[in-house]
């Protein structure tokens, strides 16, 4: 990463009763506040992932600016 870059994570608890569907959502959002990789946790353990280059999951990155935190 170069020098003066902003990024921030974002982490995401989700309580639901859905068994296909993660209960935790970790999230790498870049300085443009585009979600740049992400990671589903599901219950069981099993981790599911995505970046702009691959994805391992379900859902891609987001295709849209994250709101400010």
């Amino acid at each position: 990463m170069e020098a003066g870059n902003i990024v921030w994570y974002l982490k995401v608890i989700w309580h639901h009763d859905f068994p296909d569907e993660p209960v935790g959502i970790l999230s790498e959002v870049g300085e443009d506040r585009y979600e740049v990789r992400k990671v589903e946790v599901f219950r069981g353990g099993r981790l599911d992932w995505a970046d702009e280059f691959a994805v391992e999951s379900e859902h891609n990155v987001g295709r849209g600016a994250c709101a400010s935190a």
